[in-house]
Formats: C-alpha cells, sequence, structure tokens
C-alpha cells in the first residue's frame, strides 16, 4: 500500500494472523519520504523514516529510523526565561505524580529507534532564536519511552531581562539509560557597555541552576539593575536596589561580587 501526500510518499507493507478473527500476531513495515507536518502559527517539520513493527500480543517491537530533514517552532512563550526556571522544579513534581491505565500492548512493545538529522532545527520566537540538532536513540516500551544520546545548539541567541544573550555553549544530554532525564548545560553572554555578563544554565530539568555573573565583578544587585535599566545600583543612588527588584519581581539572594545562584522555587 502506498500514497503520494503532497512532496511526500508513504509505503505500508506486512501481514497480519488471526485466530477466531482477533489478531494475534503480524509484522509490518512503514517507510516514508519528506513527509510535512504544520502545527498553525506554531512549527512545521518534514522527515523521513523507516520503521517495522513484528510480534504477538504477548511480546512486540518497533524499530527504525527517523532523519528530520526540517523542523522550524516559531510560536511565542508566554512566559519569561526567569519564570520558566523557578516554575520547573514545581511542573516536575506535578508530572511525576501522575498515573497512567495498565494496558499490556503498551507495556509488551520494544521500541529502538534511531534519530538524526539533516539540517537543524531552528527555534524562532520572543524568548530565543536557536539552530540545533540531536543525534539519538528511543528505546524503552510504548509506555515508557527513553531518549538518550545529546542535542546541540550550535548558535544562536536567548532573551533574560529584555537583554540578548549569545549562546556559546548550548548542550542537552540525555544519559539515562532507564527514563528521559535531560542534563542541560548552557552559557551565553551580553555585552553592556564595560560589562559582558555571564549566564550559565546547567543541571536536570527538575533541578536547574542559573548563574549571573560579570566581567568586570558585579554584585548580583548590580548585574540585574544594568540589565532591567543599564545602570548600576552606585549609579542610580540611594534606592537603586529596590529600583531593581521592582523591576525583577523576584526575591532574590544577593550574592559576593562576581555572581550568585539562583535555585528554582519549590
Amino acid at each position: 500500500m502506498g500514497a503520494d501526500l503532497g512532496q511526500g510518499r508513504l509505503e505500508m507493507s506486512g501481514d497480519l494472523a488471526l485466530e477466531k478473527f482477533i489478531p494475534v500476531s503480524g509484522q509490518a513495515r512503514l517507510t516514508a519520504e519528506n513527509i510535512a507536518i504544520s502545527l498553525e502559527d506554531t512549527a512545521e517539520i518534514a522527515f523521513d523514516t523507516d520503521m517495522t513493527f513484528s510480534g504477538t500480543r504477548e511480546k512486540s517491537a518497533i524499530a527504525g529510523t527517523i532523519l528530520l530533514i526540517k523542523g522550524e517552532y516559531y510560536k511565542d512563550f508566554a512566559f519569561d526565561l526567569a519564570e520558566a526556571l523557578e516554575s520547573r522544579k514545581m511542573a516536575a513534581a506535578k508530572e511525576s505524580t501522575k498515573t497512567e491505565p495498565q494496558n499490556p500492548m503498551m507495556e509488551n512493545t520494544t521500541i529502538d529507534i534511531d534519530v538524526d538529522y539533516k539540517d537543524p532545527f531552528v527555534l524562532d520566537n520572543n524568548l530565543a532564536f536557536i539552530t540545533g540538532g540531536t543525534q539519538c536513540k528511543i528505546s524503552g516500551t510504548l509506555r515508557n519511552p527513553v531518549v538518550t544520546g545529546r542535542a546541540q545548539i550550535l548558535e544562536g541567541t536567548v532573551v533574560y531581562q529584555k537583554r540578548e544573550f549569545e549562546i556559546e555553549t548550548g548542550i542537552i544530554d540525555f544519559v539515562d539509560q532507564f527514563q528521559t532525564d535531560p542534563e542541560i548545560t548552557l552559557h551565553a553572554t551580553s555585552n553592556i557597555r564595560k560589562w559582558t555578563i555571564h549566564m550559565d544554565i546547567s543541571g536536570k530539568t527538575n533541578n536547574l541552576r542559573f548563574r549571573l555573573y560579570s566581567d568586570p565583578a558585579l554584585t548580583h544587585e548590580d548585574i540585574l539593575s544594568l540589565l532591567v535599566i543599564g545602570k548600576t545600583t552606585g549609579e542610580l543612588g540611594q534606592g537603586g536596589g529596590s529600583y531593581t527588584g521592582i523591576f525583577t519581581g523576584q526575591s532574590l539572594r544577593h550574592g559576593q561580587p562576581g555572581g550568585a545562584v539562583i535555585h528554582p522555587a519549590g
């Protein structure tokens, strides 16, 4: 069986064994070329794939490859970076309490899929402009798929406090063999007058560490003031720190000269 889908093509073949008209075993192959998916005002994706399915109701497997040809996500986010970092721990806690109904098919079907890319994926919205790619494997089961491998930001910028930071290092490592639990390493910089502001984001998604520091060294309060209104608290005079606090709307731990660490709330 085959079908032409615009500029893409999809083909499927296989057989199915029946017992009293109920499927008991089977095998199938799905190949697709240049399949395009468009989500209105959100994203556009195109990919090739070659997948096989084989097995029985008691034990089955899905294996194959996915090649990302094109990908672009352009929907704006309704939050800023600081809010996102602070909410991750709470969101992760909520996700961990979810329960799913038992399904033997989901439990008994294993996955072995290699994912690669042809052209970099693009994220272009109000929070960032990023190009990146991934080489990873999806394994586990249909109920509990696990991603291992690495996604890397090739180049781009991220917006924090309405300032653009140029990304110098951006890596997402999936190293846990038993669950999808990525570890993020991101370093970005922004130049403001005579200062270079450094941003470090690192750690697992449910416990991200966010650090700002500068060269030449400033206190964390001065860094925020510089980012928000372009002047240090000393340049603003008395009361400058409170002014910065009003702009950020956050409870911050004041650091020593050279930087500070903010841990997500939770």
